[in-house]
């Protein structure tokens, strides 16, 4: 992080971020840059008749552990936590810490693969009403 003086800078971005909407790219380019990001919506919630909790990989997951669909959606991302780390940032150890301080299940490589592969690029919180002004923020790719 930049110092000044002996002062650290911190910054941090809040974006949406849950299974269906993974933003693996904003997120490594905030990373890369020292910007910390922390989730907006993790659960997703629902809109036009999509509910996150409610998908089936999801449910699966939950059914096998024994714990909600809300711990199950939102376990590979720690986003019980304040931070939303990227999917992959952790190596097994830090999986099984983070379970282990947020949930108190671990989930399998494959069951981590399976919630990141739900990723849709779906925004649920899309702001339609502005989607045609000049400085709408989800017309630029990342």
């Amino acid at each position: 992080m930049p110092q000044d003086e002996g002062q650290f800078h911190r910054l941090a971005g809040s974006i949406e971020c849950h299974p269906y909407l993974a933003q693996k790219n904003l997120i490594s380019f905030c990373q890369s840059r020292g910007v910390s990001v922390t989730a907006y919506r993790p659960l997703g919630g629902s809109s036009e008749g999509v509910d996150l909790m409610d998908d089936p990989v999801i449910q699966s997951i939950a059914r096998k552990h024994q714990k909600s669909p809300a711990q199950a959606g939102g376990a590979p991302a720690g986003r019980g936590n304040a931070a939303r780390l990227a999917p992959g940032a952790l190596d097994q150890v830090g999986r099984t810490l983070l379970a282990k301080l947020v949930f108190d299940f671990e989930l399998t490589e494959q069951e981590m693969n399976d919630l990141l592969g739900l990723d849709r690029n779906l925004r649920l919180c899309a702001f339609d009403t502005t989607k045609n002004h000049k400085d709408y923020p989800f017309n630029t790719a990342f």
